[in-house]
């Protein structure tokens, strides 16, 4: 059970940590050897590409965990305390559409980059890696938003 719960509190947080550190290595150590060595890695953009997608997908997700995605809520703040939880609740519902078809569709994206076999140009990674962060990341936005709604939908019947 605490593993469950480290994983609810420091999942994305974590992935976020090593993905950024990762990303920020792999451009210093770049720029290191474009102005001191006058010789770049070619590889070194597209890595930090595929690493900053994930970062994005991951993001996302804890955003919706600790409540920090931006919002206009100046109507909701004319609103009492349980029509502004409604109106906040049917727009986690929209959201959450949102990102299962996301969800959905991105499986097919991976199982069409892994049948066809692609891979990419320098780095020579399989593109399905690169494609499996959007249903990954979808992944963990839905249980983000699932569980806010069912805070919100307690603190509308509460």
């Amino acid at each position: 059970m605490k593993v469950l719960r480290w994983l609810d509190q420091h999942f994305e947080k974590t992935i976020c940590i090593i993905l950024f550190v990762l990303f920020a290595a792999v451009m210093i150590l770049n720029v290191i050897m474009r102005y001191v060595f006058s010789n770049s890695l070619p590889w070194a953009t597209e890595l930090v590409l595929f690493i900053f997608i994930w970062f994005i997908m991951f993001a996302m997700s804890y955003g919706f965990r600790s409540g920090a995605h931006v919002r206009v809520d100046i109507a909701l703040g004319l609103l009492p305390a349980k029509g502004k939880t409604a109106i906040l609740i049917l727009g986690n519902l929209m959201v959450l559409g949102l990102f299962i078809y996301l969800f959905y569709y991105g499986i097919f994206l991976v199982r069409d980059g892994y049948v066809s076999g692609m891979r990419g140009l320098l780095f020579r990674y399989p593109v399905w890696a690169l494609y499996l962060a959007l249903p990954a990341g979808t992944f963990c936005s839905i249980i983000r938003i699932s569980q806010n709604l069912v805070a919100q939908v307690k603190e509308l019947k509460g």
